[in-house]
């Protein structure tokens, strides 16, 4: 049973930090235990009086006493008030997620205030990393694009695999909301493109055919397009104009214009040739050729919403056996990317920590004025 103390309660569920480039792993693994696809505890956090405030308190209470190389850097004084400074402008811009839950706890409702909480824990990890959420969200890309490029593949399928697992991993840390955001910053960019480039032939034309059909839906005319917000359709638009008018594939029908030079042809095939060009429906045109032609795909915000289908579509009826993959995403130090060596602290740094832990209990005591009644 949880206990009227639900910080401590919370924390001792959560699982043990284990060093600096174990963070994101441990952010990751706490979230989930607060919210997955077959167990939630949500609806039990939305008991307490501040439900957000509960939820952080209770994952840096868990860092800080269990983690002695990264408890000091939360004790500064300048980095606990960046840290309430950034919590209370996430409340400002996604705290209605959590009224709405409160109202309706659909699962839908529940999944943003699960991104809610994502966000608040991606302001612990920039504290701890000394950069903004934003530097830390182009940190994160940096891992996701490393893996994505420099994991060996040892079959096909398992290396698609393997990166959609990252790929998963890494909006279960970030929620939704965060990873529309890398990818309209252009933080994904060359994600798609890399991780299409180093599939086989067979699978990277199954890839490229998979987005050319959704490349066609979107800029044709018709019902789909037509209910599209204004400012989608912009963006796709932007990002697509250039590859339908320059068009390898399209048929050259004008030509055979000049070639026949037939009076009642004078015109009509070129009219015919404009009409083909301009259905972005045509089988005999391909706006998008090679892997690096899907470059567009993560900035115009879609990237995620199709990762799924697309996933399925290059695996089929392939069923991944048991193995483990050769490189977790959460692995990778920040020193493989450039950046130096992570910085270690001895367990005495630890002890600084003790009056900010204790702040947090106290806080949270205030804060929360229900008990947790999930067994």
């Amino acid at each position: 049973m949880w206990s009227k103390n639900a910080v401590q309660d919370i924390a001792n569920s959560f699982p043990e930090c284990g060093g600096a480039d174990s963070l994101r792993r441990f952010v990751h693994d706490c979230l989930v235990s607060l919210h997955s696809v077959d167990n939630s505890r949500l609806t039990d956090l939305m008991r307490e009086q501040d439900p957000f405030r509960t939820a952080m308190s209770a994952i840096t209470r868990k860092l800080v006493t269990s983690n002695s190389l990264l408890a000091s850097m939360l004790n500064d004084s300048g980095t606990k008030d960046s840290l309430d400074q950034a919590h209370r402008a996430t409340t400002r811009e996604f705290g209605h997620w959590l009224e709405e839950a409160k109202l309706d706890p659909s699962p839908r409702n529940l999944d943003l205030f699960y991104d809610y909480l994502a966000v608040g824990a991606l302001n612990i990890r920039a504290s701890v990393s000394r950069t903004s959420a934003l530097g830390e969200l182009q940190q994160d890309a940096m891992l996701l694009n490393n893996y994505v490029t420099t994991v060996p593949i040892a079959s096909e399928m398992d290396y698609v695999s393997h990166v959609d697992q990252a790929f998963s991993m890494n909006q279960q840390l970030q929620g939704e909301a965060m990873v529309h955001q890398m990818q309209k910053n252009g933080m994904l960019t060359q994600l798609l493109p890399t991780f299409v480039s180093r599939l086989d032939p067979r699978l990277r034309d199954r890839a490229l055919e998979f987005w050319n059909g959704v490349a066609h839906a979107w800029k044709k005319d018709g019902p789909f397009r037509d209910n599209l917000p204004a400012y989608l359709r912009a963006r796709i638009d932007a990002h697509l104009t250039l590859h339908r008018e320059v068009n390898q594939l399209s048929p050259a029908l004008e030509r055979l214009e000049a070639f026949d030079r037939q009076p009642a042809a004078v015109g009509m095939l070129a009219v015919a040739a404009r009409e083909l060009e301009n259905d972005a429906n045509a089988a005999s045109v391909r706006m998008l050729h090679v892997a690096a032609d899907l470059h567009w795909v993560a900035p115009a915000g879609i990237l995620a919403t199709y990762w799924r289908t697309f996933v399925r579509t290059l695996q089929g009826g392939y069923t991944r056996s048991v193995c483990t993959p050769p490189s977790e995403l959460f692995e990778l130090s920040t020193s493989e990317l450039g950046n130096g060596p992570t910085k270690s602290y001895s367990d005495d740094d630890l002890q600084n920590f003790g009056a900010h832990a204790t702040d947090l209990e106290h806080a949270s005591a205030i804060q929360g004025g229900a008990s947790w009644s999930r067994a």
